[in-house]
């Protein structure tokens, strides 16, 4: 793999006691923080500068909001299958560059079992995270997240 990225050593309170998986993709590998708490899942990245912000997965999740986002995002859809500890996810569409005040939709003409499968990875951008010429991720379940630094 040619890099790891890790999440930082100190997050907003936000994301303390979330989940975090590795994920895997033939650009590399990277951290991020699974949104399964209705708390987080409203609030997402809201407010968070570039630099504060950690990849960000939406397990079922058919549409989002950009609102109150202080930078531009970039949201891969994923077609997700999660099994106990272990997951992998096929990349559905990447919307790039997605500014504030912005409400995003999955891709349509999906099956009934498909939509139930649906997930938004929303991250501070793209460089180097995904390949969409290889749009496969692995995903490893790894603990909670108890590193709020705010």
């Amino acid at each position: 793999m040619p890099f790891a990225r890790t999440l930082p050593s100190s997050l907003p309170r936000r994301f303390a006691g979330a989940r975090h998986a590795v994920a895997r993709t033939t650009a590399g590998s990277f951290e991020l923080i699974l949104a399964e708490r209705f708390a987080l899942r409203l609030r997402g990245l809201a407010r968070l500068e570039a630099d504060q912000m950690p990849p960000l997965l939406f397990p079922r999740c058919r549409s989002l909001h950009t609102y109150w986002m202080a930078a531009p995002i970039a949201v891969a859809w994923l077609d997700l299958t999660l099994e106990g500890e272990r997951g992998h996810a096929q990349l559905l569409r990447l919307d790039e560059s997605v500014g504030s005040r912005r409400t995003l939709r999955a891709p349509g003409a999906l099956g009934r079992e498909a939509k139930r499968r649906v997930a938004a990875l929303e991250l501070p951008s793209v460089q180097g995270l995904l390949d969409p010429s290889s749009p496969t991720l692995e995903l490893t379940l790894v603990g909670d997240s108890r590193r709020p630094g705010r």
